[in-house]
């Protein structure tokens, strides 16, 4: 049970490998956990920093004596090494004339796009399709191409293909969509986790027709926060994707993920980091995101597996996900939803803990990032988004450091029942947020209550 730890050294005696040297690992593993897990955002480590970290370079091993240990360490590090990665994370990044490293891309344009003209498709008798009721009542489960010549249109958003030919102005990224509205409503930002909470809409056998594929669902994987996903196949190709199926009331969650995919999978040399969106369409009234199918989430198979991860394991995993973070950190982009369901396995069996960090649904642009109302899953969530302190993408190494304990010890390090509880185990474990974080906080006061010295 997580709640009778009380320092995270005791990992240390729940460590399922009582080796010597597995001993050392784990203590390389706390001390980076430690430095993740820094109740002051402005002294967390870094992704960056954290890949020259100690438990990540393997350095405290090489003069090891147990051959085998380090050997095996080695070869579950090599294993899911990718061979189109040909350089590090700073070659995301150019000299300036000072000399300095900067991001080699436009984040120029910070006017707000408008997505009506994206979602309001129409159809072919002039109406717009998200005033018509008889779309709501057309069901994606007939077969399309049996339909009337009456049938809404296949619409692109940002397709891969009709993304080459938009203007520059037009291929701006600007992931505030979701908050154009009040900022000062607290409620935003809040989301279900409830996969009932989404009609189901993909039955196997079903025919989608995409902008230029048409797709026949072969079985439903799965259901997330916002939608569904299926395997299909697409006709004529010997090629079988994920397809993503979302309703239109989350359009904004829609075009945050395709406008922030379409990014980050123009950096070819980190694709190894992110899921590939491959296309993006409407169809009878639903929104559509076409992947590379992949193998399953951590959270699937770290259920599967009945058993926690060696901290060799939980290492490579780190290390991919640090890498994708040290990307977004400088582009300037915070996921804000870093858990062990959007981390998927590309191929356990062929390429064990390769994994690529998907769903940028409820990404930002860090200096656009919500600084009131509720963001991440409790259990991963930072003491600065609970307390009301200044959030930044530090909020996404804290989810990071908060998943890696879980895939350790079987249960996550800080409760997700409610916040108190949250904040109670987080500072017996890692210590009491120091008084300017305390006087500064706008919701300290649910929380903490001033003695008579202040």
């Amino acid at each position: 049970d997580c709640n009778n730890l009380t320092d995270l050294n005791d990992f240390l005696f729940k460590s399922n490998q009582p080796e010597p040297i597995a001993y050392d690992d784990t203590e390389a593993f706390i001390d980076l956990l430690r430095k993740m897990l820094n109740v002051d955002p402005a002294l967390r480590i870094k992704p960056a920093d954290a890949l020259k970290h100690p438990f990540i370079t393997m350095k405290h091993l090489r003069y090891i004596s147990d051959e085998f240990y380090l050997t095996e360490s080695q070869r579950i590090m090599e294993e899911f090494q990718h061979s189109e990665q040909e350089y590090t994370y700073s070659s995301l990044s150019t000299p300036n004339s000072n000399g300095e490293q900067t991001p080699d891309l436009d984040f120029s344009k910070k006017g707000k796009r408008n997505s009506s003209h994206l979602v309001q498709t129409k159809t072919r008798t002039g109406t717009s399709s998200s005033e018509t009721k008889a779309e709501k009542k057309n069901t994606p489960h007939s077969d399309p191409r049996k339909s009337s010549p009456n049938d809404e249109k296949v619409h692109p958003l940002f397709s891969s293909e009709s993304s080459e030919g938009a203007s520059s102005e037009d291929s701006k990224m600007d992931l505030s969509i979701r908050w154009e509205t009040d900022s000062s409503d607290t409620d935003k930002g809040s989301y279900s986790t409830d996969s009932d909470s989404t009609p189901s809409i993909l039955t196997p056998g079903m025919v989608i027709m995409g902008n230029s594929k048409i797709y026949e669902v072969e079985e439903v994987l799965g259901f997330g926060t916002f939608g569904e996903v299926a395997r299909c196949c697409i006709e004529g190709q010997d090629k079988v994707v994920a397809l993503k199926v979302m309703s239109r009331q989350y359009e904004s969650e829609f075009l945050n993920e395709v406008q922030t995919l379409q990014l980050l999978n123009k950096l070819t040399n980190f694709k190894h980091c992110f899921m590939k969106l491959n296309d993006s369409f409407t169809y009878r009234g639903f929104l559509y995101q076409e992947f590379e199918l992949l193998d399953q989430t951590l959270f699937d198979y770290f259920k599967q597996r009945g058993d926690t991860l060696k901290v060799a394991e939980i290492r490579a995993i780190a290390q991919q996900i640090l890498e994708a973070l040290s990307v977004l950190k400088l582009l300037g982009i915070t996921h804000t939803d870093v858990k062990l369901e959007n981390i998927m396995l590309v191929n356990h069996e062929a390429q064990p803990f390769r994994v690529k960090l998907i769903d940028f649904g409820l990404a930002f642009e860090t200096e656009r990032l919500p600084q009131k109302g509720i963001i991440q899953n409790l259990a991963c969530r930072a003491p600065e988004v609970t307390l009301g302190l200044p959030r930044d993408e530090a909020i996404d190494t804290w989810s990071l450091g908060c998943l890696l304990s879980a895939l350790f010890l079987d249960c996550y390090l800080f409760p997700e029942e409610n916040e108190y509880d949250n904040l109670r185990i987080i500072m017996k474990l890692l210590g009491q947020p120091d008084k300017k974080q305390l006087d500064e906080g706008t919701l300290v006061s649910n929380y903490f209550r001033k003695d008579k010295n202040g």
